[in-house]
């Protein structure tokens, strides 16, 4: 009896074994998941002094290639501040970027250098991005053994995204401390 009762136990335990191995090989392809995409603004620091000029880039994050992307957002105008945007060759600014932990595909859309022109806080709008991103999907003959080697099949998926708003406060020119006043030949005594 107790002989019987550990073969069907078996049983049940190799079966439960292949069928959780069966759903392992299979899960990535009934789970094509849409792409993860978001934008960010990075400034420079979180504050910039009147008369000096900061970096602001906008960057695109995908775990998928990006086929098209478009943005609403073609120039940068602010008020209270001067905006020079920089040349580049966007192509060039692709490539891997850890962000939170994680390896992402990224892209330098723009970049801009902004100096204010008089004291107060500078809002940078949201800039908003939509496109295609390619995934690529295991075929169904794939084997877990032969890895990249197997065909896949190519899937398009639209995606949106929008940068928040950043805030910028404009601050005087911090003052001088006595040591830097005594070691610069501006104050004599």
């Amino acid at each position: 009896l107790l002989r019987n009762q550990t073969m069907r136990t078996t049983k049940y335990v190799l079966l439960a074994l292949f069928l959780s191995a069966l759903w392992v090989h299979t899960y990535p392809l009934f789970a094509q998941k849409k792409p993860i995409f978001f934008a960010r603004t990075v400034i420079e620091s979180p504050t910039l002094i009147k008369g000096d000029s900061m970096l602001v880039s906008i960057i695109l994050y995908s775990d998928a290639d990006l086929q098209q992307i478009r943005c609403n957002t073609q120039t940068l105008k602010l008020k209270n501040a001067t905006v020079r945007r920089l040349n580049f060759n966007r192509d060039e600014t692709l490539g891997f970027r850890n962000y939170k932990g994680q390896t992402f595909n990224s892209l330098v859309w723009a970049e801009y250098v902004i100096s204010a022109n008089e004291i107060t806080t500078i809002v940078l709008p949201a800039f908003k991005f939509e496109g295609i991103a390619r995934t690529y999907i295991p075929s169904q003959q794939a084997s877990p053994f032969l890895g990249w080697w197997t065909p896949k099949e190519i899937k398009d998926v639209h995606i949106k995204t929008v940068t928040e708003k950043v805030k910028i406060p404009v601050i005087h020119k911090p003052q001088k401390t006595t040591k830097e006043l005594l070691q610069s030949k501006e104050f004599t005594l």
